[in-house]
């Protein structure tokens, strides 16, 4: 029976033994694959080895690809296949391996890695078989940059002169870029003639155009077209060029700021039309077109041109004129026509700074009313309070201030007054308005409410109140 129970502790014995021998013999070295695929290769290295290298492509762009292909012998015969060959590089990754060393195996003497790199610079590769090596220099290169197409679209950059007469034959230098042959030039709708033409130059003689009946001068717009008539018909615009009278009659249309100090020295714009240097302005009193004013005084005239003239107010006191606190007309006298135009009581001279008028003179006391000062000499940044207290300044001319009322600290249930006072931050100059005060109306408390209502002796009740302060 003993015996009968062995057999079987036997057999798996023998099973185990079997499946020993037969994983050690799975284990056994096999040769490399061919075809040059990686791991170190079970060949013997070979000593004294050359190594040719060939590189596909010396000068790759970033971000592309070039092989090196390493052609191993010895003794004038390709190694046997599988010979490990060692490759590595100071820029850049092998793609076989995404790092920058591998190894690859031979076959018929030859083994090939393919390097990559995303950074410009050179790279060094280095080839090793054994105690030989070889050296491959690859220059990443950044991806060219293509250059912009040329301009070759026309372009004015300057007119001279800027202004000629209605009836034309006036000489215009256009002065611009890529002026190509064949060119049209439109004054407005009307074609100028050309007497030259370069790529930056064009000459031509103005054209006529017919003013209106009260038309002193009139602005245009120049257009250059080139390659006239050609696919690559181009047009450019510039200017204006002004048409004008040789003879012009100024007129005045408003004048600001329409007030100043008594001192003077205010710099006012006259707007209007046809002022032609030399001109003089003269404030004074009277004034009819085409004769002196009387009580006058010259203005330092600062600059003129068509549509306007700037200029610094004289003192109204001085060279026998006495214009102070005075409302006077303006007179522009041109010169060289000896015409003139006339702005009655188009300025008046004052104190460095008056508060004429204040609107409206109440508001609540919970702030926010709008409140419109009228005056003169206010001059942007202003300081402003209302009924004694600061304000808001909402916009600033020389004449008009608005400003908003603030929220201010009342206690009690008296309405509060005060005055309106404006003061130029920069120069100090302030004014209180004469006989005006504002008042912040503080609403009064009112019972809308009793609750239980009636109530019975005796019993709590609540109150409402309206503006309880």
């Amino acid at each position: 029976m003993s015996r009968m129970r062995k057999w079987p502790v036997l057999t798996a014995l023998l099973v185990m033994i079997l499946l020993a021998f037969a994983g050690c013999e799975g284990e056994s070295p096999t040769e490399p694959p061919r075809g040059g695929g990686s791991g170190g290769g079970s060949t013997p290295p070979p000593t004294a080895a050359a190594i040719a290298l060939n590189v596909s492509n010396p000068a790759p762009l970033v971000g592309s690809t070039t092989t090196i292909t390493a052609n191993v012998t010895q003794g004038g015969q390709p190694v046997p296949n599988g010979t490990a060959v060692e490759f590595s590089t100071t820029l850049g990754t092998f793609v076989e391996a995404n790092s920058n060393t591998t190894i690859r195996t031979t076959t018929d003497g030859a083994a090939s890695v393919v390097l990559t790199s995303n950074a410009a610079g050179t790279a060094v590769v280095t080839v090793r078989v054994n105690n030989a090596s070889a050296v491959a220099q690859i220059a990443f290169q950044t991806q060219p940059t293509e250059p912009p197409p040329p301009d070759t679209a026309p372009a004015i950059t300057a007119i001279s002169p800027s202004k000629g007469k209605p009836a034309g034959g006036d000489l215009v230098i256009i002065s611009g870029r890529n002026f190509t042959a064949p060119v049209r030039v439109l004054f407005g709708d009307e074609p100028a003639t050309v007497v030259s033409q370069t790529e930056n130059e064009i000459r031509v003689v103005s054209p006529a155009i017919q003013l209106g009946l009260e038309e002193q001068a009139r602005e245009v717009t120049i257009t250059v077209i080139t390659q006239v008539g050609s696919a690559g018909e181009q047009q450019a615009t510039g200017g204006p060029f002004r048409y004008e009278l040789t003879v012009l009659t100024p007129r005045i249309f408003h004048v600001s700021p329409s007030s100043g100090p008594n001192e003077g020295n205010t710099r006012v714009t006259i707007f209007g039309e046809g002022f032609q240097s030399p001109v003089k302005v003269f404030f004074g009193t009277g004034g009819a077109p085409g004769a002196s004013l009387e009580n006058q005084v010259e203005a330092a005239v600062q600059q003129v041109s068509f549509g306007q003239i700037i200029v610094l107010t004289p003192p109204a006191s001085g060279l026998g004129a006495e214009l102070a606190n005075e409302q006077v007309t303006v007179r522009v006298l041109n010169v060289a026509s000896n015409t003139d135009a006339v702005q009655s009581l188009a300025f008046r001279y004052g104190p460095l700074m008056r508060i004429t008028a204040v609107g409206p003179t109440q508001g609540l006391a919970t702030g926010s009313t709008r409140v419109t000062i009228d005056g003169w000499g206010f001059d942007d940044p202003v300081a402003v309070t209302v009924g004694g207290i600061a304000a808001q300044v909402i916009s600033v001319t020389g004449t008009k201030i608005i400003v908003q009322t603030a929220l201010p600290i009342i206690q009690g249930c008296a309405d509060v007054s005060g005055p309106v006072s404006v003061t130029n931050i920069e120069d100090g100059t302030s004014a209180t308005a004469e006989g005006v005060t504002f008042t912040y109306l503080v609403p009064q408390p009112v019972i809308v409410g009793l609750s239980p209502n009636p109530a019975l002796p005796g019993q709590a009740i609540s109150i409402s109140v309206s503006n309880a302060g």
